[in-house]
């Protein structure tokens, strides 16, 4: 069954009549505005949590999760009609409902690509929304409900951000009303004449408090006209949309304070100071509703309170007990961090125009005043690790500040790292890859990279499946169908146990989405677009057993524990979709 004749009018029809509503952003800056406030440390929270455990509020989520997402697995499991398969011994009951134990941990990710790929998750994972009949109809949707986790790097942040600080609303009404792509985000415009102009404000607000500014903050203050859902008039004119909404308004929104939501996370690179370039040494940091931080190959890592980030740290505790900075991590300039197209050499030809738009505004660079040019460019966090893990080979242990780069810059483009966990005990990850490797569309690159960060010294307790390199994976054209990766397919080096990754890249279904990574502003044909090749994606063109196929997927682990045998129906899945080595 071909649906792509239909797909762009459904679309619209779709648009039309928006299937969720989208929340105001949230307010809650303690300035009420984008510059942080400084106060007395609280007795107990200021403090970093150092190890592999998981963040308790977060494990409490995900658990919590679990149990609100037990109809959602009956009624998913139902529209699929998996041959053989007892729903009702495979869902358990709310009392009995453990979080990888009797309920899968399911993780999506989107990865970075700019408006691109926030276009292409959006597309994708809009027909993954059990609140839409006609996803449900095509047997696609449901799956985004089943997830406990969302990541997102670069433009994959800007989605994944952007739909949880809106109270996790339908991506259609997200792209229509949210996102105005139609408009640039790095110049003003009848919508936004003053955007320039609230970025200067917010940035001299900022730096007033002596809290460390670069063109970064700037960038952010632009994307938040385009991510954040803050159109109400402003109660102080310094601030402008999105001034005063922090990453953690996100625990705010009734879906997330309900558990009904993905937990999300999102990722930067940290730039190694003194390092000419940046690979996949480079450490990365995780943004989330509660902490900020890092996973290290030995110490197992190292983890901040959101709320407390930008306060000055000294060996895992407050400098000065008096001065506990909040207000700081601000939602959009984390997104901005995690997008940052100013930190890269290479970027630097075709992405020039982007950053005039900021480094050529004499009233910007006036607010952000004399910064040292090798800090212009980085997404600059005063360093809560200082003084930490420096015989485990933390590379920022001594620097007073961290260099917030691209979640891409290292190679990394897909957000599997944090997936890789074991501390998160994920079961699937299911991955949309839509980098610009080769006319803009992935070649697996990413996604081998991750594999080849999963085998230096100190991550042997992050496995992770074996990807072919770029030239294998293009040749047997993994680059253009969905893949199965992970010890469930093929045996692993030294039989090590994998989660499964599902991997969907973005490719020609039924309209070009090859658009250039730097480009600012989208027509509403292009974004329908999008969305049409992403529902083309998604449903695999209406195949009929596809929709199967990723439900044997999503599964596969929980049956393993409950010792059920995988069905003939699931088997020819694993057959059909899993990667097994060079053909």
């Amino acid at each position: 069954m071909h649906i792509a004749a239909t797909l762009l009018p459904l679309a619209l029809s779709v648009a039309a009549k928006p299937i969720s509503r989208r929340d105001a952003a949230i307010r809650d800056s303690p300035s009420g505005t984008y510059a942080p406030t400084v106060g007395q440390c609280p007795s107990s929270g200021a403090a970093i949590r150092q190890g592999s455990a998981i963040d308790p509020s977060e494990k409490a989520y995900v658990q919590d999760k679990a149990v609100t997402s037990l109809g959602d697995w009956t009624s998913y499991l139902q529209n699929i009609g998996l041959e053989g398969f007892n729903i009702s011994e495979f869902v358990p009951s709310s009392e009995n409902a453990v979080a990888g134990q009797t309920v899968p941990i399911v993780a999506l990710g989107i990865s970075g690509g700019g408006q691109r790929a926030m276009l292409t998750g959006g597309g994708i994972f809009a027909a993954f929304d059990g609140r839409n009949a006609t996803t449900v109809a095509l047997k696609s949707g449901g799956v985004l409900q089943l997830a406990s986790y969302m990541g997102g790097v670069s433009g994959g942040a800007w989605m994944t951000g952007s739909w949880s600080l809106s109270g996790y609303p339908s991506f259609e009404n997200l792209r229509d009303q949210v996102w105005n792509m139609t408009e640039g985000y790095l110049t003003p415009s009848p919508s936004h004449p003053s955007m320039d102009a609230d970025a200067a404000a917010s940035v001299t607000l900022k730096a007033a408090t002596g809290a460390p500014v670069s063109v970064v903050d700037a960038y952010g203050r632009f994307l938040a006209y385009h991510l954040t859902n803050d159109s109400r008039p402003n109660t102080d004119v310094k601030s402008g949309p999105g001034a005063a909404t922090l990453f953690s308004s996100i625990r705010q929104t009734p879906l997330f304070k309900s558990k009904a939501a993905p937990f999300p996370i999102i990722l930067s690179t940290g730039r190694i100071i003194g390092k000419s370039s940046d690979t996949i040494e480079n450490p990365i940091y995780e943004s989330t509703p509660y902490h900020f931080g890092t996973n290290l190959p030995t110490s197992g890592g190292l983890f901040v309170p959101i709320d407390f980030l930008g306060t000055k740290f000294e060996n895992g505790v407050p400098s000065n007990s008096s001065t506990c900075v909040t207000g700081f991590e601000n939602a959009a300039f984390l997104m901005g961090c995690s997008g940052n197209i100013f930190g890269a050499p290479v970027q630097i030809g075709a992405n020039a125009a982007n950053m005039s738009a900021i480094t050529g505004n004499k009233t910007i660079m006036a607010a952000i005043g004399a910064v040292p040019d090798e800090k212009l460019d980085n997404g600059r966090v005063i360093n809560p690790f200082l003084g930490l893990a420096a015989s485990t080979g933390y590379p920022a242990s001594a620097d007073p500040e961290l260099a917030l780069l691209d979640g891409g810059n290292g190679g990394e483009n897909i957000p599997l790292f944090p997936f890789m966990q074991k501390s998160r005990a994920i079961d699937v990850m299911v991955v949309v890859d839509a980098s610009a490797d080769n006319l803009n569309y992935p070649t697996g690159s990413a996604i081998h990279n991750t594999y080849l960060k999963s085998l230096q010294t100190g991550y042997n307790d992050t496995p992770f499946p074996v990807i072919p390199a770029v030239a294998d994976f293009v040749s047997q054209g993994l680059n253009t169908r969905p893949v199965f990766f992970g010890s469930t397919c093929v045996s692993q080096p030294k039989n090590v146990s994998t989660p499964l990754v599902v991997y969907l890249p973005n490719y020609f279904v039924n309209y070009p989405t090859n658009t250039s990574t730097f480009a600012t502003s989208y027509t509403t044909e292009q974004t329908y677009g999008f969305f049409q090749n992403g529902l083309g994606i998604a449903t695999q063109d209406g195949s009929d057993t596809w929709p199967t196929c990723l439900a044997c997927s999503l599964v596969d682990a929980q049956q393993t524990r409950n010792g059920k045998a995988r069905s003939s129906q699931c088997q020819g899945c694993f057959e059909e979709y899993c990667y097994v080595g060079s053909q």
